[in-house]
């Protein structure tokens, strides 16, 4: 109904466009002057997008804008964002608790921790920029520790052990699952095919024949 009355009234649209747009064209857009409002159409449209997907009902949509801080307040604000923002820090703690550990296997080892390698303040870890030497040694020729660049890369090491994390974990799955396999077939085995020791009767050794006198 909504694409048949944007039709009518000579709108165009594609079908990438989103409800929430089509919906705000037909009650503020003018046909013969697309781009009239055209900020302020979409902006609205993100507004009615996030209200969406937080359950809100047409009632509740003036206090939700209100308590979210305004229209501009919930334009900018990208719900992925804050969970792309949360993955990071779940990450970063987790490369922090594996790779303070002191069993955890270092690249390398013996390094000399000069200035410019000193951690932050109540921080464990600092940066080194690794040059390949042609004989094929590394040499670090800068380090820093700043805390924002620290925490990105701890992020990227947090993500790669989750991953290994999770693919250990899967490889453990598959392997009791066929070891349950495995004992099932077997335990399916001894119940059709039940061994000799098991189901036969030992048979009696056969006595000597009586020796006879000629």
């Amino acid at each position: 109904g909504l694409n048949g009355l944007l039709q009518e009234r000579g709108f165009k649209f594609t079908t990438g466009t989103s409800t929430e747009v089509k919906l705000l064209r037909a009650v503020f857009g003018d046909p013969a002057d697309p781009n009239k409002y055209k900020n302020r159409i979409y902006g609205y449209a993100r507004v009615l997008s996030v209200a969406y997907a937080e359950g809100m009902t047409g009632e509740q949509l003036p206090a939700f804008i209100a308590d979210k801080g305004g229209i501009d307040e919930i334009r900018r604000h990208d719900p992925k964002a804050d969970k792309r923002a949360e993955d990071a820090k779940i990450y970063r703690r987790q490369a922090e608790d594996t790779l303070t550990e002191p069993t955890f296997k270092a690249l390398a080892t013996g390094i000399t921790v000069t200035a410019e390698l000193e951690p932050a303040p109540d921080q464990h870890f600092s940066l080194a920029l690794v040059r390949k030497e042609q004989d094929g040694t590394g040499s670090i020729v800068f380090g820093t520790n700043n805390v924002t660049l620290v925490g990105s890369v701890l992020g990227i090491a947090g993500r790669m052990i989750d991953e290994k994390e999770h693919e250990e974990r899967k490889r453990q799955k598959a392997e009791e699952a066929q070891e349950k396999k495995e004992a099932e077939i077997r335990a399916l085995a001894d119940e059709l095919y039940p061994s000799a020791a098991n189901s036969a009767v030992e048979p009696k050794p056969m006595s000597e024949p009586a020796e006879t006198t000629v």
